[in-house]
């Protein structure tokens, strides 16, 4: 029975390693490879995931959990070194009617993330689950507590707005743009 299985393996292998892929023809010669395009899998548009949301941390503290989305021309979701700006805007303190008296929102918050180390990105970067930079970002205002706390329908909550800047392979920055309401 050890014999059968060893033939088995043996033929497998042989097999395998006779091919060269989906098309080769197992002559052992190869096509040279096209040069890469450095651009290729570059994000083209960022979006702040419906995840989003006010949660706490490990000591119990309000935070904004902010998940940004990238994604490349083939609206696949990628990864970039970059500089992440998030900020948060709403009726500011004391404001009862939701902003300004023009009634735009006022800039409360301004988190900037610096995601240009390799290893700081990819400690941000959720690959296994939402493929999202998910962000842990603190001093929440405490009229976006209380709206996070309640049923919701005494008002507005936060708009947030993102702006990611990178560079292309010639060294010219680049900037995505986002913004959503925060529903929950």
């Amino acid at each position: 029975m050890r014999a059968i299985a060893a033939g088995v393996v043996a033929a497998s292998l042989g097999a395998c390693a006779g091919t060269r892929g989906a098309g080769g023809a197992g002559n052992g010669a190869s096509a040279p490879l096209p040069p890469p395009d450095p651009n290729a899998l570059l994000p083209e548009r960022m979006e702040i995931h419906p995840l989003t949301r006010i949660g706490t941390d490990l000591s119990g503290k309000p935070i904004l959990i902010c998940h940004i989305e990238l994604r490349d021309h083939f609206a696949q979701s990628v990864k970039a070194l970059g500089r992440l700006r998030v900020e948060m805007y709403g009726r500011g303190a004391g404001s009862e009617a939701g902003g300004d008296k023009d009634g735009a929102e006022a800039q409360e918050l301004v988190w900037d993330v610096d995601l240009t180390d390799p290893g700081t990105n990819a400690e941000y970067y959720d690959d296994l689950v939402t493929r999202t930079y998910a962000l842990s970002l603190g001093s929440i205002p405490a009229w976006v507590v209380q709206w996070a706390r309640s049923d919701r329908t005494a008002g507005s909550g936060p708009t947030l707005a993102a702006v990611f800047e990178f560079a292309d392979e010639k060294g010219k920055v680049q900037t995505l743009r986002a913004a959503a309401k925060l529903l929950r």
